[in-house]
């Protein structure tokens, strides 16, 4: 992901603004290690799975 992709859903819940989105990630870190992350870039939509290191 580069500066300017816009991240809009967290496990296929998709956020309506930076805040809730980043309440979405902390969930999903929470619930599992593994969380998608699907970024809108260019106006293509593309779905990135992350596997969480650190807690």
């Amino acid at each position: 992901m580069r500066t300017g992709d816009i991240i809009v859903a967290v496990n296929g819940t998709v956020g309506t603004g930076v805040e809730q989105l980043r309440q979405l990630v902390q969930m999903a870190a929470r619930a599992s290690r593994r969380m998608s992350i699907t970024v809108n870039r260019e106006g293509t939509t593309l779905s990135v799975p992350v596997i969480l290191i650190a807690a």
